[in-house]
């Protein structure tokens, strides 16, 4: 049972038009990030874009398009992470690679994406938040080997891009780390 959930409200993601997205390549929303202010962003892949939804509060009907970072996606394995940075703006990881601090004005590179991007089988990010306690961010990585292999991690992610260590695991703790 959920509990402690109140004043919920849903509405359906939107084009530059106000329109409802209505196919997969438009609508294939990855990241999801609440900024300081409470601006929603929302990442896509497919077509790679990074969109503001304005703030939570007031929600726009048209969302605006941010900077992204200008990096060559793969069709499916774009901007999978998408987290906000101290000072307004926002942190992006490319699932097949590579992780961008933007604003408004720029994105910097701060960790350069492989030429070759990572495959399926190896883990990659598809989740990014930051640490409430301003300490860098986690990430959630996955990997996938067929035909049914799949695997997930938790990591914690430091300023610089770095991953941290993984936990260790005791005996009798799951294949889930």
């Amino acid at each position: 049972k959920l509990t402690g959930l109140h004043d919920l409200r849903v509405r359906r993601l939107t084009t530059a038009d106000g329109e409802p997205i209505g196919d997969k390549a438009a609508g294939d929303a990855e990241g999801l990030a609440l900024g300081e202010d409470g601006e929603v962003l929302v990442s896509f892949e497919r077509e790679h874009r990074i969109w503001s939804y304005g703030p939570l509060a007031r929600p726009a009907s048209r969302p605006i398009p941010m900077r992204r970072p200008d990096a060559a996606f793969e069709g499916n394995a774009g901007m999978e992470g998408l987290a906000s940075t101290p000072g307004g703006g926002w942190r992006v990881a490319g699932e097949g690679g590579g992780v961008w601090d933007c604003d408004p004005s720029a994105c910097r590179t701060v960790q350069t994406p492989p030429a070759t991007p990572l495959p399926d089988s190896a883990f990659r990010i598809t989740a990014l938040d930051r640490d409430p306690s301003g300490d860098g961010w986690f990430v959630v990585q996955r990997l996938y080997r067929a035909p049914i292999d799949m695997r997930a991690q938790v990591r914690r992610m430091a300023p610089d891009g770095g991953l941290g260590p993984l936990p260790h695991l005791g005996p009798g703790e799951g294949g889930v780390r």
